[in-house]
């Protein structure tokens, strides 16, 4: 009798585990639902805050590293219909103006803007779009890569 108990228990536990996982997984379901398979230019358009950055750049040191990150998380990127550019951030707090493209083939976005004369060139592989949330990621070739999220600004 004892042993019937205990298996109803560990059926009951099972249950309960099986549930869980078909919650879990409807909720993964609906979040990924609402991503594209494909950006198109004009999603593009919008300010976007870098609100996590990851790098895999192994031969970078981490001090490096953390500066970048620092940086990445305090910038955002306004991209203006008339492909227009303003990047701000702590370090560029007037902004870096330039403009920016978007090939919807190979799902990159360039950027190209100056600041203090300097210019300068970003690329971004887009690799997920979930509307207002997207992950962006640069390959830096032989010192790695990195990967921001960024959110749209209301």
């Amino acid at each position: 009798m004892q042993y019937q108990v205990e298996i109803m228990g560990n059926q009951t536990g099972k249950m309960k585990n099986t549930k869980k996982g078909v919650i879990a997984a409807l909720l993964l379901l609906t979040v990924t639902a609402c991503c594209k398979d494909k950006t198109e230019q004009s999603d593009m358009v919008g300010a976007w805050n870098v609100t996590q950055f990851t790098a895999d750049a192994p031969e970078l040191s981490p001090g490096l590293i953390q500066a970048a990150k620092s940086e990445a998380l305090s910038s955002t990127y306004a991209l203006a219909g008339d492909h227009s550019l303003v990047i701000t951030t702590d370090y560029m707090e007037d902004g870096a103006k330039g403009t920016w493209s978007f090939d919807e083939k190979t799902q990159k976005v360039t950027l190209r803007y100056s600041y203090e004369d300097l210019p300068s060139k970003e690329e971004y592989q887009i690799q997920s779009n979930c509307g207002d949330e997207m992950d962006w990621y640069q390959d830096m070739g032989d010192m790695g890569s990195i990967t921001a999220t960024v959110i749209r600004s209301k």
